[in-house]
């Protein structure tokens, strides 16, 4: 059964792991668009963890959030400092 082996893959994803990969992945004074965290996502388990993240960088002040328009696209900016 494939679901069972993708909730055993997405059990391996922390918050810290994935804070890890977007500090490695968004260099200070870069951007990412938010809806390309979630491209190569496994499974609900990892969006969630990438979501934890993200919102737990925001809180330190590693990241900062754009969106021109009401619907445009999300854009996650990192600070210089961090």
């Amino acid at each position: 059964d494939d679901d069972a082996f993708n909730e055993i893959v997405d059990e391996r994803w922390t918050v810290s792991d994935k804070i890890d990969v977007l500090l490695k992945t968004v260099p200070p004074g870069g951007s990412v668009k938010f809806s390309s965290l979630f491209e190569n996502a496994s499974g609900k388990i990892e969006v969630i963890v990438t979501f934890l993240a993200v919102l737990e960088l925001m809180k330190l002040n590693y990241f900062r959030v754009r969106q021109d328009g009401q619907l445009g696209e999300i854009e996650l900016q990192r600070t210089q400092n961090t």
